[in-house]
Formats: C-alpha cells, sequence, structure tokens
C-alpha cells in the first residue's frame, strides 16, 4: 500500500530493528492484548504529542472527546517546548508537560536524553491509568512503555506492538485528525464531530486584516519569496496585509522589506498570535502550523500545497481551505513527498484569485 506519512526508508529500517527486538522484549516482559478496560476506573489520561506544534494543534478534537468521556478523569499532554504555552490555553488537557525528546531534535544531546529520563521517572510514578500515543512510531512507544501506564494504546506503523497493549494498525489514508479520532475509537470514545469549532459559528473579523504566514519547517515546502512579495503587494492595494514574524519567516520578511520598507510586521509570541488572529479575515500560509491554528481560532485560512497529498494534513472544516497545483507532480524530486517545483508552480495571481473568491463567499 503507499503510504504519504513516514519516509519509506525509516518505516523499513524501524520495523525491521522492531521484528529484531520482539523475541528480546519477550524474555523479560509479555502481556496480553486488547484486554477489556473498566472505563470507570479511569482517573488519569496520558496522551504523547511532542514533534511538532502543529501536530498539538491537530489532535484539540481527541482532546475534547477524551474530556467528555472521561470528565472526571486528570488528562495529562506531553508536548515539546515550543508549543507548550499554546497547549495551556487551546487544549482540554489539564496539565502540559513538555520537553525535547532526542529523536525529535538534538539526537546527540545529553540534556534531552536526561529530560527523557526525568519525564518517564516523573510520570512513572503517578501509576497511570491509561495512556495514548497518536502518533505511531516506535521511539515514542517506547517512551509510552517506559513510562508504563496500566493500558497503552496507540499506532503501529513502525513495529513495536509488544510496546502496547492495545495495538492498532495506522490507518495511511486518513486525515491526520481523523486518524487520532480512529485511535479513540478503540479506546470506545465515539466524538460527536472532527471539527475544531463545530460548538461555535466563524469569529466576526473586526478588520480588514488579511494575514501572511510564509513559514514552513522544511525548504521543499516554502513558496517562493518573490511571490509572497508579489502576493503582498497586490493584496495591500485593497486590504490591511500583515505578515507575521516567527523564526521561520525572518528570512523571508528582511528580503522582502529591501523592497517594501514599511510592511505591517506582527511580533509576538506564539500565544499572542493565537489571540490576534482572531478576527482576521483570513490568513494565508503553506501547509503548515498556522494554517491549522487559525482555524482553531475560528479564523479561515487558505494553505499552499505543492505535491504532498492535501487530503493527509489540510486545515480541516469549513473554515480551511486549499489551494494546489493543477497536475500530478512530473519533477525529480529531492523529498520524497515535498517538491519545491511544484510549490513554485501555484502563482501569486492563483492565490489572489482563490482568496477574492473566498473573501466573496464572507
Amino acid at each position: 500500500m503507499k503510504q504519504e506519512v513516514y519516509r519509506p526508508s525509516f518505516l523499513r529500517i524501524s520495523r525491521f530493528l522492531s521484528e529484531v527486538l520482539h523475541p528480546v522484549w519477550r524474555l523479560f516482559s509479555h502481556h496480553p492484548y486488547n484486554v477489556p478496560i473498566d472505563k470507570k476506573s479511569i482517573q488519569s489520561i496520558l496522551v504523547t504529542e511532542y514533534h511538532c506544534i502543529g501536530d498539538v494543534i491537530l489532535i484539540i478534537p481527541a482532546l475534547k472527546a477524551l474530556k467528555e468521556e472521561f470528565p472526571k478523569a486528570k488528562i495529562i499532554l506531553v508536548t515539546n517546548n515550543a508549543a507548550e504555552e499554546l497547549a495551556k490555553k487551546i487544549t482540554d488537557a489539564d496539565e502540559i508537560i513538555s520537553y525535547s525528546a532526542p529523536w525529535v531534535k538534538g539526537w546527540t544531546s545529553v540534556t534531552n536524553w536526561k529530560g527523557t529520563l526525568a519525564v518517564i521517572i516523573k510520570l512513572r510514578n503517578r501509576k497511570l491509568d491509561l495512556g495514548i500515543d497518536f502518533k505511531g512510531d516506535i521511539r515514542n512507544l517506547f517512551l509510552l512503555r517506559g513510562i508504563s501506564p496500566k493500558h497503552r494504546f496507540g499506532f503501529t506503523a513502525t513495529g513495536g506492538k509488544y510496546l502496547l497493549t492495545h495495538p492498532q494498525n495506522f490507518p495511511f489514508n486518513k486525515h491526520q485528525v481523523d486518524r487520532a479520532l480512529f485511535l479513540l475509537k478503540s479506546v470506545r470514545v465515539s466524538p460527536q464531530t472532527s471539527q475544531f469549532n463545530e460548538d461555535k459559528k466563524r469569529v466576526q473579523y473586526v478588520d480588514d486584516r488579511i494575514v501572511l504566514h510564509p513559514g514552513a519547517n522544511h525548504p521543499e515546502r516554502q513558496w517562493p519569496i518573490k511571490n509572497w512579495k508579489e502576493l503582498y503587494e497586490h493584496l495591500s492595494k485593497i486590504h490591511k496585509v500583515y505578515i507575521v514574524c516567527a523564526p521561520d519567516t525572518v528570512d523571508v520578511i528582511k528580503k522582502m522589506s529591501e523592497t517594501i520598507p514599511n510592511m505591517n510586521i506582527f511580533k509576538g509570541s506564539l500565544l499572542e498570535f493565537s489571540q490576534w488572529l482572531s478576527g482576521a479575515q483570513l490568513l494565508i500560509g503553506s501547509d503548515s502550523m498556522a494554517v491549522h491554528l487559525a482555524v482553531a481560532m475560528g479564523t479561515p485560512s487558505l494553505a499552499i500545497f505543492g505535491s504532498q497529498n492535501p487530503e493527509l494534513t489540510r486545515p480541516k472544516g469549513d473554515m480551511g481551505s486549499i489551494i494546489k497545483p493543477k497536475n500530478t507532480c512530473p519533477h525529480k524530486r529531492k523529498h520524497w513527498r515535498l517538491c519545491s517545483k511544484c510549490m513554485s508552480s501555484i502563482t501569486p495571481d492563483d492565490v489572489y484569485k482563490k482568496i477574492e473568491s473566498l473573501l466573496r463567499c464572507n
């Protein structure tokens, strides 16, 4: 089956290593799978989601569903340091623990490995009832097993079935939001919706702001700077346009400011950005955290996609829109899933027309 979630080489290696470790692991640890749980006994729930900020935003519906199903249980979310402040405000978690996982960033960092050990010891001593990992990464499953909640639910995409009490096959064809909700069904949690803001209408915009967020966590996912510049200039003739200053947009802003000296620039923390977004007309960005955050805050967003499958990570719900190349990627790619040439094939005029169409609908 073709999959577009994990790098194929990583998938092959991790599954192979998992098979090698399995018989060794069974010598020291073995447990029956899928033993029914008493939902009334669940007093503490651990959720691990610490790879990217966007991943945390995409599990908001799942966290809400858990809180509705287990209103008396304490939900503990382990996330990355960059997402901690935002997660405290926009998720249903009762406690946030943040740290830098070495397999996400800083594999050789002694500090990160010490942090991992500290998280394991801290949470293992709490004797948690239920642990859930939505990622499907065997490294995450080893962490979950180290913490050792009584019941451990997760996906076995990269191996590690023996690390879970309730292993589930990975639904490679599902959107990331729906993937998390799919796992919850094995916990007998049935969410009513996968929307971020099903209980409220779109936030009424308070001014003419259109927000550009040109950041992306991979060069092949970035829309060309000249395109952002042209789009900014075109939109500014009619609308009040802002560009967001973030660690991954600094270079873009610097180059744009050489010819656009008086740009409107938002500067602030991630939490401040989320609050400032509420009330804007529209946010435009690449396939990245910002488009998901906008929708979560009740602001429409438009995501620019290249060769990657938008049905897996597009902004979720009626307030999320996408624009993508008209044709399937014909290029020789540097990345197994992403393509900068496909991103470049989408012109500023294409995006501008899509924006005007969305604003007319609003």
